[in-house]
């Protein structure tokens, strides 16, 4: 396991990541500057890395349209 996620007794030990682990990997990425290579070495694929980073900006912003009148 990289160093920069490495706690004592850490690991992903099964094929779903609990919704921390998505967002701490996330920021891995984009607050740290890893690599998603890097980050992918924690046991997911850089494929879901992508999906969680693109989904959790999607949900950062703000819906415009709403409350607009139809």
């Amino acid at each position: 396991m990289p160093s920069f996620l490495a706690t004592e007794g850490d690991h992903v030990s099964s094929t779903r990541s609990t919704g921390e682990f998505k967002i701490e990997a996330v920021k891995q990425v984009t607050e740290r500057g890893h690599p998603v290579a890097d980050v992918a070495l924690l046991g997911v694929t850089t494929h879901s890395l992508y999906a969680w980073k693109a989904k959790q900006v999607r949900s950062e912003v703000p819906n415009t349209l709403q409350g607009l009148p139809r």
